[in-house]
């Protein structure tokens, strides 16, 4: 899920384990994250981010490494 805290805006990717207290945050920046989506094996995760000014597509693996920009607003594709 997307989180966002405090002033100025702090936007978090946090993911809830069952049977674990808390939330574990993979992600945490001032720049806008929507829609993630978890990929059909559980182990990805993929979600819109903007940076930069740019809004684009970027995944991350379940435990927060292996970021990855796979597309932006541009039209670019990145790591096909």
């Amino acid at each position: 899920m997307i989180r966002r805290t405090g002033t100025p805006a702090t936007w978090s990717l946090v993911v809830v384990r069952p049977g674990e207290p808390g939330v574990q945050v993979l992600l945490a920046s001032e720049q806008r994250m929507l829609w993630p989506a978890w990929s059909p094996d559980g182990r990805t995760m993929a979600l819109a981010w903007e940076t930069g000014g740019t809004l684009g597509l970027w995944t991350v693996q379940d435990d927060g490494s292996g970021l990855l920009p796979l597309a932006a607003d541009d039209g670019a594709v990145r790591n096909a």
